[in-house]
This record gives C-alpha cells, sequence and structure tokens, in this order.
C-alpha cells in the first residue's frame, strides 16, 4: 500500500469517481503485463523500490467514458531514465509495439503512445515522468485524456 501515491491520483475526472488502489513491488511486477515488466526489468531498480496507485473510472452514459491512471514510483531512477526506459519497452514490444510521440496536453510535455497493427486502433495513452514517479494515462476519448492530465501534478 502506499497512500501517498494514490494521493497523487483525482479522486474524480468529469463526472467519473476513480477507485484507487496501491500495491508495493513484488505485488505489483509479479502480476504487470510484458511491456511493464520489460520495463521494469531494464528501469535497474529493486522491487523493493518500487510502489504502484492505480485508478479506474468509467461511467454508464451513451457513449460509455473511462478512465486508467497509474503513479509508479521508482525510487532511485531520474524523470529522464524513467521515460526513456519506457518508451525503449513499448516502441520494443515484440507482440505490439507502439509509436511514440512527444505532444503537450493540457499544458504538460508528454509522450503519446499509440499501439501500432492489430485493425482498429486504439485510444493512445500518455506518459511523463514527475521526479521519481512515472505517470500514466489511458482514456475512452481526448477530453478525458486531457482532463486527466490536467489534474495531474
Amino acid at each position: 500500500m502506499d497512500p501517498e501515491l494514490e494521493a497523487i491520483l483525482p479522486d474524480r475526472v468529469g463526472t467519473m469517481e476513480i477507485a484507487k488502489s496501491s500495491l508495493a513491488g513484488l505485488e505489483f511486477s509479479g502480476s504487470a503485463e510484458p511491456t511493464f515488466q520489460q520495463f521494469l526489468q531494464e528501469i535497474g531498480v529493486s522491487d523493493a523500490s518500487i510502489s504502484v496507485a492505480s485508478g479506474i473510472g468509467a461511467t454508464a452514459t451513451t457513449p460509455p467514458a473511462s478512465a486508467f491512471l497509474l503513479a509508479i514510483r521508482l525510487r532511485g531512477a531520474t524523470e529522464e531514465q524513467i521515460v526513456s526506459t519506457f518508451r525503449h519497452a513499448l516502441e520494443q514490444n515484440e507482440t505490439r509495439p507502439y509509436t511514440v510521440t512527444p505532444q503537450t496536453v493540457s499544458g504538460k510535455d508528454v509522450l503519446r503512445a499509440v499501439a501500432q497493427g492489430g485493425g482498429a486502433e486504439g485510444p493512445p495513452a500518455y506518459f511523463y515522468a514527475r521526479g521519481d514517479v512515472m505517470l500514466f494515462v489511458a482514456a475512452s476519448d481526448q477530453a478525458v485524456a486531457e482532463e486527466a492530465i490536467a489534474l495531474l501534478p
């Protein structure tokens, strides 16, 4: 558990209430999907140095809206190291590589990641770092993503 990290995530995005939870290093790294596992291996910090807070929100409206937020603390890593290592993990993903491009969203310099191939392209995800924390946003549409990013540090 990391209540301090959870507090970084907003309680609401638009009309969505964000349900938050957090995990310590080994709990997260063992259950992370392959791209995140590769990132955690390449970043070079111990499992004990990692904590993760997630936030999920959704509406029952038509069309439905949703947001997925992550804050990953990597004690001992720099902003540049976090961003470049995660970018590399996304771009080198063997099952579904991503195209990653710099973009400004809600006044913040972020990296926009879009999965390549596989037919229909899903909405982009965004990530950036503040100190030793990587912030990640995936949302159902651009307006939700922009609001979520605006609410993060």
